[in-house]
């Protein structure tokens, strides 16, 4: 019969390490998520749209490139940036705001705005990670969002708000606070896993 020891000693380093790389991922992805988002509004801002196109798809391709779980990351990267930009269609089909800067040519959205969404894909797994526990507060974290982008891109003039901008800015933060528990549930429910450490 074999005995196996367990102590102390051997479970301890292993935890902590452990716990300590799940915290460089968490805060490598918030600052993937700051930076993502700020490339894209500087590009929107001084017109340089396949420049800050290009840097956040590099990052973006840089964190995939870093998940374990490669092809799931990529795909809820994708669904975001998809009901993103259905969300954005609403808002501006609505009448709730305009934007600032001119999209391409056939092109329905400005591009920076298709970025900002999928950076915001890109931490579904790992910075919102919790939400998935907390699914309550998901409407909440999504409202929160939506109102500081939706603010600071009126702030720069890369959108205008119609007549009484209060209002309208809850109208269009009211989707992210639908929207954003779907994504929460596409991102942990129809891609389980362990997230952060993918």
């Amino acid at each position: 019969m074999t005995v196996h020891r367990l102590s102390l000693s051997d479970n301890y380093p292993r935890t902590l390490t452990s716990g300590t790389t799940s915290v460089y991922k968490i805060l490598s992805n918030v600052i993937l998520l700051l930076l993502g988002i700020g490339i894209s509004l500087y590009g929107a801002i001084h017109g340089n749209y396949i420049i800050s196109a290009f840097l956040v798809l590099g990052l973006l391709l840089l964190h995939i490139a870093c998940c374990k779980q490669a092809i799931i990351e990529t795909c809820v990267i994708i669904m975001t940036g998809i009901a993103g930009a259905g969300v954005e269609c609403i808002n501006v089909t609505l009448g709730v705001y305009e934007y600032g800067t001119a999209a391409f040519h056939f092109a329905l959205l400005p591009t920076w705005v298709v970025f900002v969404w999928f950076v915001t894909g890109a931490a579904i797994r790992h910075t919102f990670h919790w939400l998935s526990r907390y699914l309550f507060f998901a409407p909440v974290m999504g409202a929160i969002i939506g109102s500081l982008i939706y603010y600071t891109a009126s702030r720069l003039g890369l959108i205008r708000f119609h007549s009484n901008f209060e209002h309208f800015s809850i109208a269009a933060s009211l989707l992210w606070a639908l929207v954003f528990p779907a994504l929460v549930l596409l991102g942990h429910r129809m891609f389980p896993g362990t997230s952060v450490d993918s």
